[in-house]
């Protein structure tokens, strides 16, 4: 077993790892402590697939969406 913790400063600045469905919630979240959250949330989990697979980040981030 793994433990993956990641804070907002490690995520990236722009969205282009987040899916479609992702960067659409995204828009739609008001508070700015919310959309962190949902932000690391998922750079987190994300990363953690990657780790998984053994794989970049960059490779499976854009194409995988996480159900939340």
């Amino acid at each position: 077993m793994w433990w993956i913790a990641h804070g907002e400063h490690e995520i990236p600045r722009d969205t282009a790892w987040l899916s479609p469905r992702e960067r659409a919630v995204l828009a739609g979240i008001r508070y700015t402590k919310r959309h962190t959250e949902f932000l690391t949330r998922r750079w987190t989990a994300k990363r953690a697939l990657a780790t998984v697979l053994a794989t970049h980040p960059a490779r499976t981030t854009a194409c995988v969406s996480m159900a939340t």
